[in-house]
């Protein structure tokens, strides 16, 4: 058998880092650390943590005017999330008009517990993110760099 696009991978390449999962973190769900991660996974849709960035960096908007803006960028919506800390848990992290909510479900309870954070907090959070240079990862300022900004936001 002929094959036209053959190509030789050798596993053993790979760096180990590949085959180890992100560290498992403390099991409060609503640290700040584990919030953080959940804001630095962007909005969800595609060009999403892009337009954010851009706003809150190019633009000397109000809080209330940031707020909108991540409402409008979320829409309604939502998405399963594993927290990854030492209980394992679960949940969901859903978003409306209301604001952000974080459902949790843990292994060790039957009860799903949820908090939902305003937009402004949402906003207040994000932006200390983007200071303190934590929001992108070193890989996503390179992209967010090498974009034209004039098509990240529309007018």
């Amino acid at each position: 058998m002929y094959y036209e696009h053959y190509t030789e991978v050798n596993l053993f390449d790979i760096c180990d880092d590949v085959f180890h999962e992100k560290e498992t973190y403390r099991n409060d769900v609503w640290s700040k650390e584990c919030m953080n991660r959940i804001l630095q996974l962007g909005s969800g849709i595609s060009g999403g943590k892009e337009r954010i960035y851009s706003f809150f960096t190019q633009y000397d908007f109000s809080l209330a005017d940031r707020a909108k803006f991540l409402k409008n960028e979320y829409g309604i919506g939502g998405r399963s999330y594993d927290f990854k800390n030492q209980n394992q848990d679960h949940g969901f992290i859903d978003h409306d008009s209301k604001g952000l909510t974080v459902c949790v479900s843990s292994k060790d309870s039957k009860d799903a517990k949820s908090k939902t954070f305003s937009w402004t907090d949402v906003s207040l959070r994000i932006e200390k993110l983007i200071a303190t240079g934590n929001y992108f990862t070193d890989e996503e300022m390179e992209h967010y760099n090498s974009m034209n900004k004039d098509e990240i936001l529309p007018d």
